[in-house]
């Protein structure tokens, strides 16, 4: 798993919500990485998890803009878990994931069931995968988890790094014999971001970094591939290939070459001589997605749940923003740090569909809620400072307050319940509709799954804030 975790890697910003739990994410985020070094912008998409047989309204919802994203993406990265385990390529497919495909149904958790409902998901995936035209990389994570899933088992017992390389030599055997025509199969750890070698691999290939300027190696792509993973191991490739690395050609023509669909800031750096292009001066006002704040504090405070409480509750739960407001001139879920201290008020319900539920949530003399309160006032606060430095992190963590209402509301069933989900954010476009879903986003691919290099250059107007969440 770590589909999610990858997303955040490559982007180098906690943007989307993580959990050791499947099937965390339910609407789609997009992620959009501009490129200082090579003019590009990639639009990643982490949508909704894989589920083969929705249960309910939420669930159909979510597999809409799923199957929006299997559709119209321009790339797929498949994350999967690499493991230790000897067992057939079927139960080796329930630990993987699609970025923005969970193949885990925890809708319905339950420990008892959840093997079924997987094998049902994985297949679904496969099913696409194994025939789809698209170009497919996949991402065997976690490979440094290993020694952790050994001690595990026995704790006087550790791999050796020989024993190590032959698990992941035959994690990547095996996916290369169920994805035969995959371009790539790389190993890496997602969590490390990109101090990992493979991360770091694959973010350069996805802008093709071989292609700016400022690059200093001669080799290009081949090059890269020596210098991070080493000695290529066999299955990395498609076996007819007889290749060890990927081209500089092939690297280049990966993904589509098109304007970019949002604004990006001016390829000049500070400091440079205007060379007459057109006058402006590269800054770092650039947004990194089209989600307001008013979704983030939501996710943050639902990702609080999927830590806080126990087995299937968090996936029954649903976080809705009342009211967002600051002391400031900035416009409601764009608060604007100034010199004086900023206070951030925000009023959120938690929705549960059960009495039982909410005394849960409640706890003994209110001591989840409170739980609940604490983490999340972190976390925001956190999140509103994402981007900058640490030192002014730091500063402007000294003068900013975050005051969070907290209520918790009962609405039966509410994710078999139209009028709710809407009310909640999911009113998305039935994928089903082919004709006229694909027609409303000739022009506008931004609702789907992708990862797009677009054009030199790109204008727009500059956002007040640095790496600013879109409103």
């Amino acid at each position: 798993m770590g589909k999610s975790t990858l997303i955040n890697a490559l982007m180098e910003e906690e943007l989307c919500i993580s959990n050791s739990r499947p099937q965390t994410t339910r609407h789609s985020i997009l992620g959009i990485l501009n490129s200082m070094e090579t003019h590009t912008q990639i639009l990643f998409l982490d949508t909704p998890g894989m589920i083969a047989n929705p249960k309910y309204k939420l669930q159909e919802k979510m597999m809409d803009s799923v199957k929006m994203a299997m559709r119209d993406a321009d790339l797929i990265l498949m994350v999967v878990t690499c493991s230790d385990s000897d067992d057939s390529a079927d139960s080796a497919t329930s630990d993987s994931n699609l970025i923005g495909f969970d193949i885990m149904d925890s809708n319905n958790y339950d420990e008892t069931n959840l093997d079924s409902q997987e094998i049902q998901n994985n297949q679904k995936v496969l099913e696409f995968i194994q025939t789809t035209k698209k170009n497919v990389i996949i991402i065997i994570n976690k490979c440094d988890l290993l020694q952790q899933q050994q001690q595990q088992r026995s704790k006087s017992k550790k791999y050796t790094q020989a024993e190590i390389d032959e698990i992941i030599d035959s994690n990547i055997q095996k996916w290369r014999q169920l994805i035969p025509n995959a371009m790539l199969i790389l190993p890496c750890s997602a969590l490390k971001g990109t101090k990992d070698p493979g991360i770091e691999l694959l973010r350069n290939i996805l802008i093709n970094k071989y292609a700016a300027e400022s690059y200093e190696g001669d080799g290009g792509a081949p090059q890269d591939f020596r210098e991070k993973i080493g000695k290529p191991r066999v299955g990395m490739f498609p076996l007819t290939s007889k290749k060890f690395w990927l081209e500089n050609e092939e690297v280049f023509n990966l993904l589509p070459k098109s304007p970019p669909l949002y604004a990006t800031p001016n390829h000049q750096s500070k400091g440079e001589e205007n060379n007459g292009d057109d006058g402006e001066v590269y800054d770092d006002d650039v947004a990194i997605t089209d989600r307001n704040d008013r979704f983030f504090v939501s996710e943050i405070i639902r990702g609080v749940l999927f830590d806080v409480l126990d087995k299937e509750l968090p996936y029954c739960t649903q976080v809705l923003i009342q009211s967002f407001s600051t002391n400031d001139n900035g416009e409601e879920g764009e608060p604007v740090l100034t010199t004086a201290t900023t206070t951030t008020n925000i009023k959120a319900d938690i929705i549960v569909e059960r009495e039982s539920q909410k005394k849960i949530c409640i706890g003994k003399n209110g001591s989840m809620i409170k739980k609940i309160g604490i983490e999340s006032r972190k976390r925001i606060v956190d999140f509103l400072h994402m981007g900058g430095s640490e030192d002014e992190d730091d500063e402007k963590h000294k003068k900013t307050k975050v005051f969070l209402d907290l209520n918790i509301k009962v609405e039966k069933d509410w994710r078999r319940n139209e009028d709710r989900l809407i009310e909640y954010g999911y009113d998305l476009a039935s994928a089903s509709d082919e004709k006229t879903t694909k027609k409303k986003n000739t022009n506008n691919r931004n609702s789907v799954k992708q990862s797009k290099r677009s054009s030199k250059g790109g204008s727009g107007k500059k956002n007040k804030k640095k790496k600013k969440r879109s409103n």
